[in-house]
């Protein structure tokens, strides 16, 4: 795999004679190449393993309710499975549909198989239906509650998750 002997061998950081110098050697040797196909199953498979871990579902157990924290661990565990395989960015694992869209282990791994993204049931011009939701306060409210007659309506929705 592209990279491999780079990142397998990580600078001896407690050692006192390494610098600054051996992690940027590091840094400097990812590559901004795009990986195989056979690489990207590997990443998926490798990413998928740490996120399924004891030790990080403890973490993602406890930060549950805070959507920023479960952002970074995930971003950080896709950013180590990237520079481990020897790439420098996420983008080399976070498109690998669009790259494989017939390739069925990367239509299965985990964060593309749960993705709930749909284009949506209401088209421009049609009538929007009530719906429950909550104000910023927590409130509990309606959609059509917050309607101010003779108004155009624009709804958009969407997860940050």
């Amino acid at each position: 795999m592209h990279g491999m002997d780079v990142v397998n061998k990580p600078p001896d950081i407690g050692n006192d004679q390494s610098s600054s110098t051996s992690l940027s050697t590091v840094q400097r040797e990812l590559s901004d190449d795009l990986p195989s196909l056979e690489t990207v199953r590997h990443m998926i498979k490798y990413e998928t393993s740490l996120r399924l871990s004891e030790s990080v579902q403890e973490l993602l157990d406890l930060y549950h309710k805070d959507d920023n924290a479960i952002t970074v661990i995930l971003d950080s565990i896709q950013q180590h499975v990237v520079e481990h395989f020897g790439y420098s960015h996420v983008n080399v694992l976070r498109s690998a549909l669009s790259r494989f869209p017939d390739d069925q282990v990367i239509k299965e791994a985990f964060y593309i198989k749960h993705n709930k993204i749909t284009q949506g049931l209401v088209n421009q011009g049609e009538c929007a239906r009530d719906v429950k939701l909550f104000t910023l306060d927590g409130q509990p409210t309606t959609l059509f509650s917050q309607i101010i007659s003779d108004q155009p309506l624009i709804l958009l929705a969407g997860s940050t998750t």
